[in-house]
């Protein structure tokens, strides 16, 4: 049986930064900073992305999904991470 597709996001590949170059006009905003940083050099699910957003707050702050998946369209609007469908993972270990 097929696993039920999950959007994976990931720092985008083509070069971009959150800091740009001086052609670059990039405004973040500090939940897009943030999750950017959660994202740098790893490919994470919608809900491991709550998850690292949680652990890194140490509880005090939560992500919902209706702002995560926003913030996300943005960022890949701005070419700063990109987005596929992938396989669930699997809960077995």
């Amino acid at each position: 049986m097929l696993d039920k597709l999950a959007p994976s996001v990931s720092p985008a590949e083509n070069g971009s930064s959150a800091t740009g170059s001086a052609d670059d006009d990039i405004t973040l905003s500090k939940l897009e900073e943030e999750l950017l940083s959660l994202l740098v050099g790893r490919e994470l699910y919608g809900l491991q992305i709550t998850q690292a957003f949680e652990q890194v707050s140490r509880g005090k702050r939560k992500l919902s999904i209706g702002t995560l998946y926003p913030t996300l369209s943005r960022l890949e609007e701005k070419g700063l991470v990109s987005s596929r469908m992938a396989d669930r993972p699997s809960d077995d270990k």
